[in-house]
């Protein structure tokens, strides 16, 4: 067997290094979330004291079932609209041809420099005049689509042969055919690291909906969990129920992760390093 070499040690230390800086925070969130005493680092780092009082607590005694039901809809609500929306654009700009393709795709891309604050409020008039304020339509047909995901469907799309294209056009398939049945299986790797991002972008969206939703029904995670204090009535933050709602809360993402990281990685390295 051959023996490992000084540097492939030293880049173990450093890989392991590296993983417990970041896997620290997520330590500290579960280890609080599991303690109902006063912390101190006697006790965070001591297994000690556990109890699921404050899971109990947060799940019985608050409204963290509705926004985490919310949280779901919008999520899921958003996602697979914009995957569907964002592929067919990402198509279009990729394998057609059509008077005005360059120009409208570069005012695409230029709408990335525009942050939220920049559009929320006449974006809240446009949705407040349809009667879409506190509404789940407000929360997710803006959602729909976006540059981010037109870009990198284009992308990706861009790889995939025009030859086997070309092939289906003499065949006699249809515009829509040759996309959702050559192309659009060939894009699971985007598929997934587009749903990945769009997911985790819902999921952990605050500012949005602290501008579009006023009552306690329509809160989501983000915003309920920065309101849970209200909610248990107390004067004094409870650390231990506030991580236990962002454990809970971090729960989908990391499953919706463990499932799809293969694509995520295959689709990022193609996307960038595959596009014309």
């Amino acid at each position: 067997m051959k023996k490992p070499t000084f540097s492939r040690v030293l880049l173990y230390v450093v890989a392991l290094l590296v993983a417990t800086i970041f896997l620290f925070p997520y330590y500290l969130l579960s280890i609080i979330s599991l303690k109902s005493e006063i912390l101190t680092l006697e006790t965070i780092f001591s297994f000690t004291g556990i109890t699921l009082s404050n899971y109990a607590n947060v799940i019985l005694n608050t409204d963290f079932p509705i926004w985490f039901g919310n949280s779901m809809l919008v999520a899921i609500g958003s996602v697979i609209p914009y995957l569907i929306f964002c592929s067919m654009a990402g198509y279009v700009f990729a394998k057609r041809e059509f008077p005005g393709k360059r120009p409208l795709f570069a005012i695409i891309i230029f709408t990335l420099t525009f942050s939220i604050s920049t559009i929320i409020i006449p974006l809240y008039l446009e949705l407040k005049a349809l009667g879409w304020t506190n509404s789940y339509f407000g929360l997710i047909i803006p959602a729909t689509a976006g540059a981010f995901g037109i870009f990198f469907m284009r992308q990706f799309i861009e790889t995939f042969p025009d030859e086997l294209i070309d092939a289906a056009r003499i065949d006699g398939y249809s515009e829509f055919r040759i996309f959702w049945s050559i192309v659009l299986p060939n894009c699971k790797p985007a598929i997934g690291a587009l749903s990945v991002f769009k997911f985790l972008t819902s999921w952990n969206e605050f500012f949005y909906v602290l501008i579009m939703v006023y009552s306690n029904e329509m809160f989501t995670l983000p915003l309920g969990i920065a309101n849970l204090q209200m909610y248990l009535g107390q004067f004094v933050t409870n650390y231990g129920e506030v991580m236990t709602a962002s454990a809970l809360a971090t729960l989908p993402v990391i499953i919706l992760f463990a499932f799809t990281q293969k694509y995520v990685w295959r689709a990022y390295g193609l996307a960038g390093f595959g596009g014309k």
